[in-house]
């Protein structure tokens, strides 16, 4: 495979700009300020060296996912910096390249740069999915209405407390798994997890019970229409104590990642999050269109996810071998 490298020709374009308009400008800094526009010009002109394509849907030209991540382990493999439109091009295939990125990432004679690049494109598509869906929510929403649109504005609006502090205990857990793996204290990998489930699960319900309690008076803070303060009520006593079923998918995929196993908990993350998701509302949600079916989407993918990661806890050999040292 031709692994172009676009950096050079990039820069080579730039030293050409530079020469031609530099009495344009005063100073180096106000040249520098007009290189995100030239870039976007350069990815948009036909090049010689690409055959008469621009730079920018070089890639498109092309639909093989495997092919595309084949091309990305090449241009690693030649030192050659690897094209953001590359990587742009294989997120775009969606599900069609996490097969193959995920190949790539269990492989452990890939460099490391390909493993490395292979693990974050799959959390970028989950990502993806995650807008996607919450886009399709969205449009659930709507069809309802103003008012039931309002009061799920309010519900998210409380509902962003909660994910930094759950994101914060992720983070720990990982952390602390991470280090005591590589000091080779199995046990206190375990304890590590037992406590970031207490701390968790602790949290939750706590963030569940405040949230119930006192649904009437936060919705008056964010409107005081009747219907909406009503419906926004209705949304928080139908999800306020699910949160707790978030726990394992958190506290688990934190560990496992800690100690190096990420491509499972994308795996699992992805199927029970993001396209089981996509499912229920195609299938629950649009064809018996109401707030209880949207709330639906929830608790189930949660729950959902909790217990394939439990499943995968208890019953599979997730964490790598430990030398003694």
């Amino acid at each position: 495979m031709n692994c172009v490298d676009f950096d050079k020709h990039f820069e080579s374009y730039v030293r050409q700009w530079s020469k031609e308009n530099m009495a344009r400008y005063k100073n180096v800094d106000a040249m520098e300020a007009d290189i995100p526009e030239v870039y976007l010009r350069w990815l948009n002109e036909p090049c010689d060296w690409l055959s008469g394509r621009t730079p920018g849907n070089y890639f498109a030209q092309f639909d093989d996912a495997k092919f595309l991540c084949k091309w990305l382990c090449d241009y690693v493999k030649k030192k050659v910096p690897v094209p953001d439109q590359l990587l742009e091009r294989i997120t775009e295939m969606g599900e069609a390249s996490v097969p193959h990125l995920l190949d790539i990432a269990a492989r452990k004679e890939a460099a490391g740069e390909v493993r490395m690049t292979a693990i974050g494109l799959p959390a970028g598509l989950a990502t993806i999915m995650y807008s996607v869906a919450n886009v399709i929510i969205q449009k659930a929403i709507n069809l309802l209405g103003t008012d039931t649109a309002a009061a799920w504005s309010i519900y998210w609006k409380l509902d962003g407390f909660y994910w930094p502090i759950s994101n914060a205990i992720g983070i720990t857990v990982m952390t602390f798994a991470g280090q005591n793996f590589g000091a080779r204290q199995l046990g206190r990998i375990y304890s590590v997890i037992h406590t970031g489930l207490w701390m968790h699960a602790g949290f939750s319900a706590l963030f569940s019970v405040l949230m119930f309690l006192t649904r009437g008076l936060t919705v008056r803070f964010f409107t005081d229409d009747g219907n909406v303060m009503a419906e926004g009520s209705r949304i928080i006593t139908m999800l306020a104590f699910f949160y707790p079923t978030f726990c394992c998918v958190e506290v688990l995929s934190s560990a496992m990642r800690g100690c190096g196993r990420s491509v499972m908990p994308t795996v699992l993350t992805l199927f029970g999050t993001c396209l089981l998701r996509l499912a229920l509302l195609f299938f629950v949600t649009f064809p018996h269109l109401s707030n209880w079916t949207i709330a639906l989407c929830y608790p189930a993918t949660w729950l959902t996810t909790s217990v394939l990661f439990v499943i995968y806890y208890k019953c599979f050999r997730w964490m790598p071998e430990m030398k003694q040292v």
